[in-house]
């Protein structure tokens, strides 16, 4: 729902380039905290490509209204960054590490690589104000907090299922061995008709 508020704030927001107000395009980046099992890079581009779908050819050209509808995004995997820094990209995931937490609620790092890019040390900057600053860091821990209870409500959920899920192969295996035990008394009733004839 964040994503979405957040989205339709940016659609409206205009930027002034060159003394001219212009709406920017939109580019997502999703930063996710477990592996897509599909996907092994640490960073993924999703780009948008026009298509001609009457007669199969891709288009060379963009339209101002479509580009407005959609947006190229990124994905990035946290759990897939290496500790490789050869590449500007590689530097500027390194701050995504989820690696060298110095609380015990994961908000604040010691970010342990140089920063020889200028836009490295921005983010880390920005980030050590939002981990310093008492108002910012109430935020990060509010949404922590409801992140847990989301997550517990689930878990609940997830034990019930689970529980259902045995007492209903419980019922099964013992419906099975009873049947099994019919079965046997079938067959010894009908070995001793056949032997009675």
């Amino acid at each position: 729902m964040r994503f979405r508020n957040y989205l339709a704030e940016q659609y409206k927001k205009e930027d002034t380039v060159n003394d001219e107000k212009i709406i920017l395009p939109i580019t997502t980046i999703y930063i996710l905290g477990f592996k897509l099992t599909e996907i092994e890079t640490a960073c993924l581009k999703v780009e948008r490509n026009y298509i001609d779908h009457i007669n199969k050819t891709s288009l060379k050209t963009n339209c101002d209204f479509v580009e407005k509808l959609t947006q190229d995004s990124f994905i990035v995997q946290v759990d897939r960054i290496t500790d490789r820094y050869q590449k500007k990209l590689d530097k500027l995931l390194s701050v995504f590490e989820q690696t060298n937490f110095v609380d015990d609620k994961k908000i604040i790092k010691e970010f342990n690589h140089t920063t020889d890019l200028e836009e490295v040390q921005l983010m880390t900057d920005i980030l050590h104000h939002s981990g310093t600053n008492p108002e910012e860091k109430k935020k990060i821990e509010t949404e922590q907090e409801a992140w847990r209870t989301v997550n517990a409500m689930f878990e609940n959920e997830k034990k019930e299922f689970v529980k259902a899920l045995k007492e209903k192969e419980q019922a099964l295996i013992e419906k099975e061995q009873a049947l099994t035990e019919k079965n046997k008394l079938i067959i010894e009733l009908l070995r001793k008709l056949d032997e009675k004839k």
